[in-house]
């Protein structure tokens, strides 16, 4: 494998290398580099490729001159993530305080910055001062700007600030006799020629005339900032200040090396300014500020030339081109450009624009694991349009795959598909909506054959178990068996937080009522009648104390903002209901049983009791609790249900509710 990937470059080899050591593992995979002296070619790859863990265990192995490379380039990866702390450690690690001291004052964190120059770059403390004067002169508090100066022990600055300003001759010659003698000649003899010609001190011509005479007197840097003074107001003509500037640059060249940098980022804020992006960029990287270079061209949106410079200066340059570059073509919209250089981020965006068949497309060639991401991504944009029958028709379609941004997508569409607000299917007059039969095979695919797990199967399963309890009433229903429907109904009151809450009433007071149960009935539809109510007056109240003693959610933080169903009915529940209570037959009151572990009379069809929250086994065809009955297993899955529901259920079905494998009644 080596010697083929030679032939592929010299990346193709480190990478063959660095993964041939690691799939190896341990001591044979040191050894297999050591031998062959590949260690440094590794460690690259690993660098180039952010495995940082792997860059400093195959250094400390085979290459330890390498260790303070890789401790430098995790550094320069921590500081463009923001872990500055990290960063710095790596740094110091690296040999290199000057770059955490550079990273701190770039962040304006001066005690950072300080404490790494006290300790481990002294020099470096009066650049600190410096760079604190400046920024305290951009904010114009010039006293504390001049104490930073005077600390960096350039007083120069600190006169030329207060000369900047026009009206602060006297401090600039404070500064002066003070701490800097061999000024005060030349202050004195500035302050006189700005008193002199200080109406005509703003002009281009006084500006021009002054830069050239300092440049022809010697004074290459008082040129330097004379012509720097110059800028597009006072010169319009673009070609002429291109001259000046171009001159300010050259003088700091040539004459006064340790001003490049500083004249540099100058100048290229005019050039930018003047759409000379590209000049600007050559200036900033001849001043070896090729970060700022590549920044300029980024800006400019000049991204192939952007990477050009990158690839002189370090690796997360070249990521950082790439990043703005995609994120640029997203704010544009441009989205066949940016399916060639980040296909995933080109999907994103047809995603959001629901271009599916673009989307499948570019999906396509990424493999079959993209594409199920495609469709769960797909399935969640159905679901927010209201398109609960395509969304499911999407996943089982493509499929569905245990992994971790799908699951959280899946559980999305789970809980749109739950609110499903269809009363009655138009296909099968059935209560049961299409959405949830769907539903239950995509879910009972994925819990049962996905490998899902940790809290996500724990929420999926939930899910699957209030699906299948709903989808399992349409079979039911085609059986005939009004029995099981009514208690499949009632179990499913168990879930009003995840399903609709005034439907699940509804059913539940409407099959208790054909099932002859009138108590249940009639709570029931109180209920349902309250929930009506309170859509219409949000400041209503919903009596809930039937239902203490049940395991079913409170309705009041899950009423809808809209009633899913017409006044008429409305009105003939509210008047059955009517009917109904003023009857002696019948009692506000739900059927009990005696809880198994603290003998409370609790809530019959709840699974768990109100007061010691001891939860019983549910059957897999009603959701009841089993509790009082014979309770029977399905000979291929093992879930429990009561006999003589099973036994109505299979008779039918010749099959297992749950698992679907052939099964038959027990006698």
């Amino acid at each position: 494998a080596l010697r083929v990937s030679k032939k592929g470059g010299a990346t193709e080899y480190k990478k063959t290398a660095f993964y041939f050591a690691i799939s190896v593992g341990g001591e044979a995979g040191i050894q297999f580099l050591t031998k062959r002296g590949l260690g440094e070619l590794a460690v690259q790859y690993a660098i180039e490729n952010g495995e940082y863990t792997d860059a400093f265990h195959i250094a400390k192995n085979t290459c330890k001159q390498k260790l303070p490379e890789v401790h430098y380039q995790y550094a320069l990866a921590l500081e463009d993530e923001g872990h500055f702390e990290r960063a710095e450690e790596e740094f110091i690690k690296a040999s290199k305080p000057k770059e955490a001291i550079d990273m701190y004052t770039h962040q304006r964190q001066w005690d950072d910055a300080m404490r790494v120059a006290s300790n481990h770059d002294p020099i470096s403390i009066t650049a600190i001062y410096e760079e604190q004067g400046r920024c305290a002169e951009e904010q114009k508090n010039f006293q504390a700007a001049e104490n930073y100066y005077i600390n960096a022990k350039k007083p120069q600055l600190a006169i030329k600030m207060y000369k900047n300003q026009g009206n602060m001759w006297d401090k600039a010659l404070r500064v002066a006799r003070n701490h800097a003698p061999h000024l005060v000649p030349t202050v004195e003899t500035e302050h006189h020629t700005y008193m002199t010609n200080v109406s005509d001190s703003g002009s281009l011509e006084y500006r021009r005339s002054q830069a050239r005479l300092l440049h022809q007197r010697g004074q290459h840097s008082e040129a330097i900032s004379a012509y720097l003074e110059i800028d597009e107001k006072l010169c319009p003509d673009k070609r002429e200040l291109m001259e000046h500037m171009d001159t300010a640059v050259n003088l700091a060249k040539k004459f006064v090396r340790a001003r490049f940098p500083e004249v540099a980022q100058k100048v290229a804020t005019v050039l930018k300014r003047n759409k000379e992006a590209k000049k600007a960029a050559k200036i900033l990287e001849g001043a070896n500020l090729v970060r700022k270079a590549v920044e300029t061209l980024i800006e400019a949106r000049e991204f192939d030339l952007a990477r050009q410079y990158a690839k002189r200066g370090s690796p997360d340059l070249m990521r950082l081109v790439d990043s703005r570059h995609q994120r640029q073509l997203v704010s544009d919209g441009d989205t066949d450009k940016l399916s060639q250089i980040n296909p995933t981020a080109a999907i994103e965006m047809y995603a959001k624009q629901g271009a599916w068949d673009r989307v499948y497309k570019l999906a396509g060639k990424q493999g079959k694991e993209m594409i199920i991401r495609c469709a769960a991504m797909n399935a969640e944009f159905e679901v927010k349009k209201g398109r609960l029958d395509k969304a499911i028709a999407v996943l089982k379609k493509h499929g569905t795959q245990a992994s971790g941004p799908n699951l959280s997508t899946y559980i999305k569409v789970c809980r749109g598909v739950m609110k499903d607000t269809t009363i009655e299917s138009k296909n099968a007059n059935s209560i049961v909506p299409d959405s949830h039969i769907g539903l239950r095979d995509v879910l009972f695919d994925l819990v049962m054959n996905g490998g899902v797990s940790g809290k996500e199967k724990e929420t999926l399963t939930r899910y699957l178990r209030v699906i299948h309890l709903s989808a399992l009433r349409r079979r039911c229903e085609e059986f005939k068996l009004e029995n099981l429907v009514m208690k499949q109904c009632v179990a499913l009151l168990r879930y009003t937080n995840l399903l609709p809450v005034d439907i699940a009433f509804y059913h539940a007071g409407d099959k208790c009522r054909k099932a002859n149960e009138q108590e249940m009935a009639f709570v029931f539809f109180n209920r349902f009648v309250d929930i009506s109510d309170m859509i219409e007056d949000e400041d209503g109240d919903i009596d809930e104390t039937e239902f203490l003693i049940t395991d079913i959610p409170s309705a009041i933080k899950t009423v809808p903002k809209k009633s899913n169903f017409d006044e008429a009915t409305r009105d003939d529940i509210r008047e059955w209901a009517l009917t109904a209570g003023m009857s002696n037959n019948v009692n506000n009151e739900l059927p009990t049983r005696k809880c198994g572990n603290c003998g409370t009379k609790t809530y019959s069809a709840g699974v768990t009791c109100h007061k010691c929250k001891t939860t019983t086994p549910e059957c897999i065809v009603t959701g009841w609790p089993l509790v009082g009955v014979e309770v029977v297993k399905c000979d291929k899955c093992g879930l429990p249900a009561r006999k003589d529901a099973w036994n109505t259920y299979v008779i039918k079905a010749k099959a297992c509710p749950w698992c679907n494998t052939r099964s038959a009644a027990f006698y």
